[in-house]
């Protein structure tokens, strides 16, 4: 295990110094650290001696550094053991590390100079690596292109002496490739045929003009002049299975240079689960990979696009394991969804123009946000009939009216969401067989919630049969819900800021288990009678509410178990008899209602565990009166 890990070390050490940023001109210094006996010497042994090392360098020194440093020996024993040289002496030597140490200072005073961006210190150490002269450094340092304001130009200071002391052809290469507009991607290839053309590469005996031109390429990146792309081959990373791509203002196309490959042989982003895309402001293409976009993200399965608000156009066409696609803030938008049998989730917000064409058959749940010029449900998913079962439509100012014929969406949808659709002014919930749980919430202009007609002969007779959960929120506008009830199961009724609704006569929620209303200024009465499944009802902050009662014609027994009244200032009864009537009530809270003075006559039901009364003072005066 220690040999095969030592081969280890001895072989990574090897490549460093073989490397090709190993050259003449640059001294390098490769550190083993560890504790003592631990085999640091063995190790340096083994790589001095093989034979690899020995035919690249052309002179090798081995020196015995002992405890007691001192750097006039060492150096000294370094010169020893050196063959001799013209003009080489110990006094050459000490001369060269004391130059070491003044580039050592110099190279400080450089970096102070770079006031801590990354990017210019890495520009002006690619820089300083082709200038090893003291005397060029000092230049360098002392240059009046540190002291040029930025503000003016916005370039750095460093990008500008990288550009200075770039050799007479690298610089005619970089000006010819200012004909490109900012932050345009380049490729590679592209540029070197394009400087070979107009005639920019120097001839070499043993390169090609490729070859040239590649290392012309790459010392650009290296000064930072050139930047590549943040999205570089990122598509033939074969295990790569997340990517988010966030906030690169300078990626205008996703394409070529994205996938890394046009062969339709090679599947890019094989491996890929989840890619996304976001605050990419200058990004306006998505380029499909090979001619008819087939391969590409084969296992691809959630895609978020959000804040790219110069994308135009251009989503992968077919994505056959896509569960997820979420769509947000792009605006310029134009497509079609992607063929994608497996999608069950697709979200769609402030994209006006993606198109809701060949819906994926599988998909469950639809969200549809500032879709600004909707009017009524589009016919692609009214007629829509397959696995969709929750339907989001939010923030659609121009969605005037809600309906659905018979047929289509009807026999899946089992959730409907309607949010801040200011316009919307009817809601007909007919032919909704499966639909349990409707959300409808700041729709400001609603008017009216109906239902169809019943006729026993055409099988509608139990059209919105399951429906359980009713809740109406910060619907201002609304009078009335629909006479004679949903004709469901419903159990939960919740209605909060809805300022002008009064409770349609007759009430029939037969069904009902749960009543809340809060806000709701024009309720007067609360029929407790119609309500015969009723288990809890809360009533808050509805002024002008006055008593809860029950009809002289349906004197029964009611299930309720909780009542809680509050901020209701003109609340005064409760029902004649609950004593009789309420035998079930066992928790009972009234807070705020100033204008009650008793219970009804013959006092509370016996079965009551709970009574809460706050900030009644009517009624806490005529206490004893009550039996309290």
């Amino acid at each position: 295990m220690a040999e095969a890990l030592r081969d280890e070390n001895k072989e990574a050490i090897i490549d460093l110094l073989l490397s090709d940023d190993t050259n003449g001109k640059n001294i390098s210094v490769i550190a083993v650290v560890g504790m003592g006996g631990i085999g640091k010497t063995t190790l340096a042994q083994l790589v001095y001696n093989d034979e690899r090392v020995r035919e690249h360098f052309d002179v090798e020194a081995w020196v015995c550094v002992s405890e007691e440093f001192d750097l006039f020996k060492i150096t000294k024993s370094i010169l020893d053991a050196v063959p001799p040289s013209d003009n080489k002496d110990l006094n050459w030597l000490q001369v060269k590390l004391r130059e070491g140490r003044k580039l050592q200072e110099l190279g400080r005073q450089i970096v102070e100079k770079c006031k801590g961006l990354p990017l210019a210190i890495k520009t002006i150490g690619a820089l300083l690596r082709s200038k090893l002269g003291i005397e060029e450094w000092d230049r360098i340092l002392r240059s009046e292109l540190w002291d040029l304001p930025v503000d003016e130009t916005n370039i750095l200071p460093a990008l500008r002496l990288s550009y200075k002391y770039l050799p007479s052809p690298l610089k005619h290469c970089f000006a010819y490739c200012l004909i490109f507009p900012k932050d345009c991607i380049l490729r590679k290839d592209e540029v070197i045929l394009l400087w070979m053309a107009e005639g920019f590469l120097q001839q070499s005996n043993n390169k090609t003009m490729g070859e040239v031109g590649e290392e012309y390429f790459c010392a650009l990146v290296s000064r930072s002049l050139f930047q590549q792309s943040a999205c570089h081959h990122l598509g033939q990373l074969p295990s790569l299975q997340d990517l988010s791509i966030v906030g690169f203002d300078g990626v205008v196309v996703v394409g070529s240079e994205f996938y890394g490959n046009d062969s339709p042989s090679i599947k890019p982003s094989g491996a890929l689960r989840s890619l996304t895309f976001e605050r990419m402001l200058n990004w306006e293409k998505w380029f499909l990979f090979g001619k008819n976009e087939g391969g590409a993200f084969p296992n691809l399965a959630s895609l978020y696009i959000s804040d790219c608000p110069k994308l135009t156009g251009g989503l992968p066409i077919n994505l056959p394991s896509l569960a997820t696609l979420r769509i947000s803030k792009c605006p310029q938008l134009v497509a079609s969804l992607p063929r994608a049998p497996a999608m069950l989730n697709v979200g769609l917000t402030h994209c006006n123009g993606v198109q809701l064409k060949e819906l994926p058959s599988g998909m469950q749940k639809l969200t549809m946000e500032g879709f600004d010029a909707l009017e009524s449900l589009p016919e692609e998913i009214v007629g829509y009939n397959s696995y969709l079962q929750k339907l989001i439509i939010k923030n659609c100012s121009s969605l005037v009216s809600f309906t659905f014929p018979r047929g289509g969406l009807h026999s899946s949808l089992e959730k409907l969401e309607l949010i801040d659709c200011d316009s919307l002014k009817s809601v007909s919930l007919g032919f909704l067989p499966k639909l349990y749980k409707i959300l409808i919430q700041g729709c400001r202009n609603l008017e009216s919630i109906t239902v169809p007609e019943q006729h026993e002969d055409d099988g509608t007779m139990n059209f919105n049969s399951c429906l359980q959960e009713l809740r109406i929120k910060g619907c201002s506008s609304l009078v009335s819900l629909p006479r004679g009830g949903l004709r469901s199961a419903l159990k939960i009724l919740e209605i909060e800021d809805c300022m002008k609704l009064e409770l349609p006569t007759p009430l029939d929620y037969s069904f009902l288990e749960r009543l809340q209303l809060y806000k709701c200024d024009s309720i007067r009465s609360v029929p407790l009678d119609l309500l015969s499944s009723l288990s809890r009802i809360s009533i808050i902050g509805c002024t002008n509410l006055e008593s809860l009662t029950v009809s002289e014609q349906n004197l029964r027994d009611l299930m309720t178990s909780t009542i809680w009244i509050s901020d209701c200032p003109n609340f005064v009864s409760f029902p004649k008899k609950m004593q009789m009537l309420l035998p079930s009530l066992q928790y009972l809270s009234i807070n705020n209602c100033a204008k009650v003075e008793s219970f009804s006559e013959g006092g509370l039901p016996s079965n009551l565990e709970s009574l809460f009364i706050v900030r009644c003072d009517e009624l806490v005066a005529n206490r004893m009166g009550c039996g309290l």
